[in-house]
């Protein structure tokens, strides 16, 4: 398999883990739709500027995309203010759960973060309030 085919399954994989078509993909990213489709069937490899547009709009890491891997930690200014760095299996998560409740990714991930924050500031509230040992 080359890696323009390589390429095109990763473009596949998590454009369908986030419920878009093609159509989709192509407005949010910029990129025209012969062009995605030719990229999802490996017929052409996209260019760099292109792969970090597509990147952009599927929030994975360029270096995924293009390579299969997320080994490396992100550099500075690598990800795009107001984005996280997550585990597949948590993205994967917070998107089936945005598919559940009819929302976007982004809007589930802030909803969870909410939900975490006001867990932690309980628990701190609660560890404050335990009477000493005696």
């Amino acid at each position: 398999m080359n890696n323009s085919e390589e390429i095109g399954k990763r473009l596949i994989f998590r454009r369908t883990a986030l419920g878009w078509s093609q159509v989709c993909l192509s407005q949010k990213s910029g990129v025209s739709l012969v062009q995605v489709s030719r990229y999802e069937l490996g017929k052409v490899k996209p260019t760099p500027v292109v792969l970090t547009k597509l990147a952009q709009a599927l929030s994975v890491s360029f270096t995924w995309l293009a390579y299969g891997r997320d080994d490396e930690a992100p550099a500075d200014g690598d990800m795009p203010p107001g984005r996280l760095r997550v585990s597949t299996d948590l993205s994967n998560y917070i998107i089936t759960q945005a598919n559940i409740a009819g929302v976007e990714p982004d809007e589930m991930t802030s909803r969870l973060i909410k939900i975490g924050i006001a867990i932690y500031e309980l628990e701190i509230k609660s560890d404050n309030k335990k009477p000493e040992p005696r």
